[in-house]
Order: structure tokens, then sequence, then C-alpha cells
């Protein structure tokens, strides 16, 4: 006879509005509550979780179980494990502390990547917004595909309140490219619907309806990842606004795993033969495009629900330099200007001579002060700060030891520089003693949008061999689709189509266009 197991909120003073309760069997195996505010399980990976305000019920078959609960990031994490022996019920009570208040330090959280909305009519996402502690979301309402249709309607409004959040409905170009991979990108801010330009064609590149976005005044046009094959290709035509460097898939590997085809595409861009792992090779794809001279903040992304990383809203995700009460465009000109930083767990506030990251200009000197102060709620490996592409000062931090704030000041000498960001590592894996299940990404990662030096307006060292890799690499394109009749790598799911002359007209316009523009940069 099952028993009724019941979880409580703590008697903290000052608790989450809601909290999210993972609970798995000594199989590992996801169970679903019978009764909370609000439960999601991601299919395939079968994960789910409940979202609790008051109390979040379970009825338990006997045997041995693990728990573990959380609120976001600025909050503890706690979880335990216990034994059902019959029908007798338990009480557990979950105790949540707040370790980091982003808001009050002028910081507001957002996901740019979240499969709301399959349907014409707005849901309510008020009690996941209020789990996670996001103050704005992406919520992509409907999504081109290379079949030909849009998917779903267009809202009523580009952006309305939603909870505490402020929703930008949003549209996900998820198409094959011809390359045969998917190429994910979110374009927000949407005052009307993209048009359907995919009529007659098996595969199409982003850029024409980036190029439609810009004529609708769309508000941002993100990369959910840059090591897509059509990124370089975007970037050079001037079609990107943010880049998501913590997103899905991106921070799913340990960095000892080495080197994972993301892609079959991919496998053969040489910053993915990075040891670290896929995070890493994320971030040498987006330092590539920063060398060249293109200013790209950074954002994050989870896709929720049901994304290949099977995470909950917010696993990934990205802070703007802004007030809870500014308006949804201030944030999106603030996010433009670059004052973010990108997490899947990870608190990380940065400055450089007193400044946070911007689109300002800051003359480089030969003892300039930097200050990191990383809050996390699991343990931290290492703290990082990158110049043009390598690290120039590290701080080892004992991963015993979680949660944890750490300060580190440092002096930097930057007068050879064109740009300087702050990153950090850890892992999260199993943090709680006997926890079977999964919670969040094993491999931690959190890094901000590039701090600008004046000698970026003059070019890096770097930069003439950035230009030289992203034209070899869009000749390199060229080349392979030359030779082929058909995508040349197998699409998940559908396979390989043949390309038509209009297809291969415009791949071959598009990837020219940019690879004009990236030239002119060499001058």
């Amino acid at each position: 006879m099952p028993a009724r197991i019941t979880f409580l909120p703590g008697a903290e003073a000052e608790g989450p509005p809601a909290w999210r309760l993972v609970l798995t069997d000594d199989r590992g195996r996801f169970i679903e509550p019978v009764e909370s505010l609000f439960a999601c399980r991601n299919e395939p990976a079968g994960r789910a979780w409940a979202y609790g305000g008051d109390r979040v019920i379970y009825e338990l078959s006997p045997g041995h179980y693990f728990w573990c609960a959380s609120a976001g990031f600025e909050w503890t994490m706690t979880g335990g494990q216990f034994r059902v022996g019959g029908p007798r019920p338990i009480d557990i009570a979950v105790r949540l502390r707040r370790i980091a208040d982003a808001a009050a330090e002028g910081f507001v959280s957002g996901d740019t990547h979240v499969h709301a909305w399959r349907k014409a009519q707005e849901p309510s996402l008020e009690v996941p917004f209020l789990a996670e502690g996001l103050d704005l979301a992406g919520a992509q309402c409907w999504g081109l595909y290379t079949g030909g249709s849009a998917k779903g309607a267009p809202p009523r409004t580009p952006l309305f309140r939603c909870g505490r959040a402020w929703v930008s409905t949003d549209q996900e170009v998820e198409m094959h490219s011809p390359w045969g991979v998917w190429e994910d990108t979110t374009v927000m801010g949407l005052t009307a619907p993209l048009p359907d330009l995919c009529d007659g064609f098996g595969y199409r590149m982003n850029a024409p309806y980036f190029l439609a976005a810009r004529e609708r005044n769309c508000a941002m046009i993100v990369y959910q990842a840059p090591t897509w094959a059509q990124f370089l290709v975007d970037v050079g035509l001037g079609l990107v606004d943010s880049v998501n460097v913590c997103d899905n898939f991106l921070s799913m590997t340990q960095p000892e795993e080495g080197p994972w085809d993301y892609t079959q595409f991919g496998g053969d861009d040489p910053l993915q033969r990075e040891p670290r792992g896929i995070a890493q090779w994320a971030y040498n794809a987006w330092y590539r495009v920063l060398n060249a001279g293109v200013p790209l903040p950074c954002s994050g992304g989870s896709a929720y629900p049901g994304g290949g990383g099977g995470g909950p809203l917010g696993m990934n995700r990205f802070y703007i330099q802004s007030q809870p009460a500014a308006s949804p465009e201030t944030w999106f000109r603030e996010w433009r200007e670059g004052a973010t930083f990108a997490t899947n767990g990870p608190l990380l506030f940065a400055e450089l001579d007193g400044r946070r990251p911007s689109a300002d200009f800051i003359a480089p000197g030969p003892a300039q002060r930097a200050v990191v102060r990383v809050i996390s709620n699991r343990p931290l490996s290492r703290i990082e700060w990158v110049a043009d592409g390598a690290v120039i000062a590290e701080r080892l931090c004992d991963e015993r030891e979680y949660p944890v704030e750490t300060l580190w000041e440092t002096t930097l000498d930057l007068r050879r520089r064109a740009w300087v960001a702050a990153r950090a590592f850890g892992r999260s894996e199993r943090v709680l003693a006997g926890y079977a299940g999964w919670v969040s990404p094993p491999f931690l990662t959190a890094h901000t949008s590039p701090f600008y030096l004046e000698n970026y307006l003059h070019g890096s060292e770097a930069r003439e061999s950035a230009l030289h890799d992203i034209i070899e690499r869009l000749e390199w394109m060229q080349r392979v689709l030359r030779g082929v009749a058909q995508a040349p790598f197998a699409t998940r799911p559908v396979g390989a189509k043949a390309l038509g002359a209009a297809e291969r007209e415009e791949i071959f316009s598009y990837l020219s266009q940019a690879t004009q523009r990236w030239q002119l940069e060499i001058g």
C-alpha cells in the first residue's frame, strides 16, 4: 500500500515563493508528484521535477528514495534520502537559504531559449518563472522549419507581463541548414511573425529571415550557439546581436571528457579540438569573432521544456545589469551594450578599474585592478581572466566547499590587449551525498561579456589570425558544398536532401557576401 509523502517548506523567514523538487528511486528513475504547484517531465530523458508552493505530495510504494530541492542560483540546495516501509505518511521539511540577491545589485535574469508556445493562446507561465527567479524570458511561440510552414500563430502583443517576468514572444528559426545540421537561433521582440520563406526550398539560409526581422524592428537576434555552421556567415553580414555561450547542450560535458562531436559539421572545426569539452569549444568559437573585431555580448538559454539538455527552465541563463523596474526596451538596450554574464550556476560579478562589462572602451594599462566575486551553491574549481582568448590569470578554488562566496582581487597588464573577460568553472554532479538523480549540469560555468579596451578600435595581435581563420573556414564551406549534390551530412531526423539550383544560388551568394566583408576587415 503506498504512503503519502509530503514535502513542506521550512521555517525560513524569507523563503522562495516557489522551489523545484526532484525525486528519484534507488535506481535513478524520476518520479512525478500527485500534487504540486506545477510539474514537468522532459522526454525522452524522462527527467521529472515539481514546483512547490506550500507543499509537494507523492504517493510512494515501499522502497528507498533520494530528493533534492533548489530555487535557482541565488538559494542554497538541499536534499537527502528516506525509506518508505509501509503506508505510514512522512513529512519532510525543505529548508532553503538565500545566498545572493542579484536584483539588489542591479541585475535581472533572463532565459532566451524557452519552448513555451505551441498554440495560439498565451499560457500562464507565472509559476515556473517564479520558481526559477527569472525576470525576463524569451518564449518562442512559433518556429520556422524547413518544411515550409510557420508553426502556431502570432501573439496579440510582442511584450507582456506574466507573473514577475516580462515575456518576449519570439520566433525560433530552427532549420535544417545546407550542412545538414540544426541551425537554432531566436529572434526576440517581434511585432509581427517572420514571413514563410521556405516555399520551394529543402534548405534555407538564416540570413533572409534575419533581414526580414530587421525590417520588422526586432529587438535582438540571438544565436543559440556560436558553433553553428552559419554563425560566421550571419556575423559577417551584421545580423547577430548576441550569442548564447551557456545554452542547452553546451555545459553538459565535463572538461576532462575531451572533445565532443556536437554536430557532424562541427567536427571539422579546429576550435573543437579542445581538451576541456564542449563548453570550451563554444567559448573558443565566440572568442574567434571577438578577436576579429565584432563586439558580441553573451547570453544564455535552457531549451525548456524538452530541450536536448533535458533541463528545467533557467538551467542556463544570463544576467543583465539593469533595474527590475526597467522596461523591456531598456533591458534590450543594456543587453546590446554588453552589461551581461551568462551562467548555468555561478553568479559572476566582475569589475575592471571599478567598471563592469559594457560597450564603453577602457584605456589599457600595465597595472589595472581586476575584481571578481563569485557566488555559487555548488563547488567551484577555478576562476580565470581571459584576454584575447588566452588565460592571463587564474585562481584555484577548494571544491570541497559549497555554497561558496569568493572575492578575488588581482592586477592585470593589458597594454597590448583588445578585450578581457572573467569566467568560472566548477562541478555539480552528485554534490549532495547519496543523491542518485540529476539536478543540474555536471559541468558548471559562467562567463562575463567582454570589457573592451581602446586597442579594440585598432585591432590586437590576434585580430589578423582570427580573420584569416574565419575566411579560411568560409572558403572551406564553399568547397564542401561545390563537391556534393546534396547536403553533405545526414540531418536529424529526416536525412540529407538534394540541393536545388535556387538553394545553391542563395547559399553561395550569402557565403560570398560574408567572405568579402570579412576580407575587407583585413584591409
